[in-house]
């Protein structure tokens, strides 16, 4: 007779119980939505902010002249099948991020970026 029966001590495991899986409330299913919703949210600002930065570089050294383009307009079309409005609100965006907020183009920028993407509306 071991030491915790003689005692009276259960062994730990057999004081759990099962686990019965409880269906959660709407208020907890929309509050997990939500965190995950915010996570492709900044994903999605963080992809959208790094390729604004790649067009800006692709402007700012005027690599597109390396690929046989005369304009970056004209590199932006028949390569990546941007029209000129949607390159020049990238490029906006980008200049307006790198010049109030540098910290958001950090390799892993904290917090919740906000407000980035309302210029391009």
């Amino acid at each position: 007779m071991g030491l915790s029966s003689a005692l009276g001590v259960r062994p730990r495991h057999a004081l759990t119980l099962p686990t019965v899986p409880r269906r959660l409330s709407p208020a907890q299913r929309a509050v997990q939505i939500t965190f995950v919703l915010k996570g492709h949210l900044k994903n999605i600002q963080l992809a959208y902010l790094r390729a604004a930065a790649l067009l800006a570089r692709m402007r700012d050294e005027k690599l597109y002249r390396a690929l046989k383009h005369e304009s970056l307009e004209d590199y932006a079309d028949v390569r990546l099948g941007l029209q000129r409005a949607a390159l020049y609100r990238y490029l906006q965006i980008y200049d307006w991020v790198r010049e109030f907020h540098p910290a958001w183009l950090a390799r892993r920028p904290k917090g919740f970026i906000r407000y980035a993407l309302c210029l391009a509306r």
